[in-house]
């Protein structure tokens, strides 16, 4: 079994709760960073379910527009 550490413990909070649409500054103050580009450019990892939603309603509203 695989250790967990601390300091991946904090990209999974950051992704975890960015999934969750928990305000980037919000989870930036939670993880003590004094600049949202950092939690932003290296905690948070978008998940492949978040990739497939995003490609998803990007289609929808190309779709609907060709009606």
């Amino acid at each position: 079994m695989s250790k967990i550490r601390l300091h991946g413990l904090r990209h999974s909070f950051a992704s975890i709760a960015n999934e969750l649409g928990i305000n980037l500054f919000d989870i930036s103050k939670a993880l003590g960073h004094s600049q949202v580009g950092t939690t932003s450019q290296i905690y948070t990892h978008m998940f492949d379910a978040t990739h497939k939603k995003a490609i998803s309603k990007i289609a929808d509203v190309i779709t609907a527009s060709e009606d």
